[in-house]
């Protein structure tokens, strides 16, 4: 299957969509790590000889199963978009681009429209191989 290329006006097209489903993420995200936080605390003072209720532990490793599972879901829909979340706790998203940044037309250069959680509208991009850390804001030249 061919990827997704978007222009910058189509990836804040589906921002609001995007949103709502990277909000589901880092909830779901940052309630599997506060259990699996959890868990490794009742193991380590079981591991200590505290006397630990083994339901609780069950419980727990069965709500993180829950949680994953939904996680897994979320993350699968906003990829059917053809939209990559980077980091599942602060809510970073990329939307492939073409002729952003150094390219033209006769030259495609491939990068990504970078946005995240908490942003208005998607107005960075970065370079293929770069990262968040790396990335700029949208000039009228890198937005063709």
């Amino acid at each position: 299957m061919a990827e997704q290329i978007f222009t910058l006006e189509e990836a804040n097209e589906i921002l609001p969509l995007v949103r709502s489903i990277t909000r589901d993420v880092v909830d779901h995200y940052r309630a599997v790590k506060a259990r699996v936080e959890r868990l490794g605390e009742l193991r380590d003072r079981r591991k200590a000889g505290e006397e630990i209720n083994a339901d609780e532990m069950r419980a727990q490793d069965a709500r993180i199963g829950r949680r994953l599972e939904g996680l897994r879901r979320l993350v699968d829909e906003v990829e059917a978009l053809g939209v990559r979340i980077r980091d599942y706790e602060r809510g970073i998203v990329d939307f492939p681009a073409a002729f952003v940044g150094t390219g033209s037309a006769d030259d495609p250069h491939f990068s990504f429209y970078c946005w995240m959680l908490g942003e208005g509208e998607v107005s960075h991009w970065h370079e293929e191989a770069e990262g968040f850390q790396e990335r700029r804001p949208i000039t009228a030249e890198a937005s063709a």
